[in-house]
């Protein structure tokens, strides 16, 4: 075939009549293109060792058979920038990462203490001599080898360690002896880098003051939130003594109404709901209200809480504080009354004005811990040290 190529036959007309690949034999030879690593070696290093557009190689031999390899064209790389990640992943697949990856391997081996039982890791060998990985019997023989694989600082890596690094990794190996190996870089590089985060603050001084700073960080903001700030909601009796010490300092300059605005249906609702709740106190009767008078698929009253003050409000403003009549009524709800009583000087309880209670309590809780630290670890300040720093 080679002899009637270079007498002048037409390449592809031969491709098509003679190539055992069918595939790229009916496109007349035509692979497309391609670069390094999509071809086996011999095939590759004959194919770019021609260098004009229509030089044809003699045949060359490779696992799949005979080529015989025309150049029709060539096109210039892209971009750097645009082929780096092509790039990476070619030389960090199998042995070429491996390679890579060794220099530091070994380094960081030196650095942890890294100390190889070659006799197991040689039982593993032994196994993938003999059974495939996807064999069952792979892993029942190599869950039965015993001892350590390697050990680092002092800590053993057992053989069951590494099997089920094995059958766990992102990368299962697909080839006995020749993946197993790299498998093994693998993982003693996996240990290595988790030693090495174990050491950094042995090794660097100021990751070691800055990870002491993240740690005394959060352990205070954790004791803080313990001692003060989720504390202080949940101390309801805490909360009532302090603001029964301090109410003077919550007192408003202009009244206020605490309770129920009630909007009912109609003129009989209102007068059996008023004579319904008439002993009751605000709060009982607004519970009174909504469960004896609605049910899921009737509302004939609605009940609004608050603390209203003049002008928040138009039906309390009416009632209450005996301003001008409601104008723009609810027209589903036309009639209605108010439940509650009128607070002229300042808050009954501490719930009337809840947020600023909380805050004040939670400062004057931070305030009493931080005096208990202080008698429980006294501070020493050394003025002529202090005097130094600019």
């Amino acid at each position: 075939i080679y002899q009637r190529v270079i007498a002048g036959e037409d390449f592809a007309a031969l491709a098509k009549e003679l190539s055992d690949d069918k595939g790229s034999g009916q496109q007349g030879g035509e692979l497309g293109w391609f670069g390094i690593g999509r071809m086996v070696k011999e095939f590759e290093n004959t194919a770019f060792a021609l260098k004009n557009k229509g030089d044809i190689s003699q045949p060359v031999r490779s696992q799949f058979g005979f080529h015989i390899i025309k150049l029709n064209d060539v096109r210039a790389l892209e971009p750097f920038d645009q082929k780096k990640a092509q790039i990476l992943n070619f030389l960090y697949r199998g042995n070429k990462g491996n390679e890579l990856r060794k220099p530091g391997i070994e380094e960081l081996k030196k650095k942890n203490s890294y100390v190889s039982d070659g006799k197991v890791f040689g039982e593993f060998m032994s196994i993938a001599n003999q059974y495939h990985p996807a064999d069952s019997m792979f892993r029942v023989k190599t869950e039965a080898i015993n001892g350590t694989l390697f050990s680092t600082w002092n800590t053993p890596h057992t053989a069951s360690d590494f099997v089920e690094f094995l059958f766990t990794s992102r990368s299962p190996f697909v080839l006995s002896t020749d993946i197993l190996t790299d498998r093994l870089d693998a993982y003693t590089l996996e240990i290595l880098q988790k030693d090495e985060d174990k050491h950094l603050e042995d090794e660097f001084v100021e990751f070691k003051n800055l990870m002491q700073e993240y740690r005394d960080g959060f352990l205070s903001y954790e004791v803080t939130q313990n001692e003060v700030w989720e504390k202080a909601p949940k101390d309801t009796v805490g909360l009532t003594a302090f603001f029964n010490e301090n109410k003077n300092n919550y007192n408003w300059e202009k009244p206020r109404y605490k309770g129920y605005v009630v909007l009912c249906k109609d003129s009989k609702t209102k007068k059996n709901a008023e004579k319904a709740i008439k002993k009751m106190q605000p709060e009982e009767a607004a519970q009174y209200l909504v469960k004896s008078f609605n049910n899921d698929s009737v509302k004939v009253v609605k009940v609004e809480k608050g603390l209203f003050q003049q002008g928040a409000n138009a039906y309390v403003d009416e009632l209450v504080f005996k301003g001008a009549k409601v104008t723009t009524v609810n027209k589903d709800y036309p009639e209605y009354y108010v439940i509650g009583k009128l607070l002229a000087n300042g808050p009954e309880s501490y719930s009337d004005v809840g947020g600023m209670v909380i805050s004040d309590y939670q400062n004057y809780l931070e305030q009493q811990w931080i005096e208990q630290l202080r008698k429980k670890y006294p501070v020493v300040v050394y003025p002529d040290v202090l005097n130094t720093i600019n």
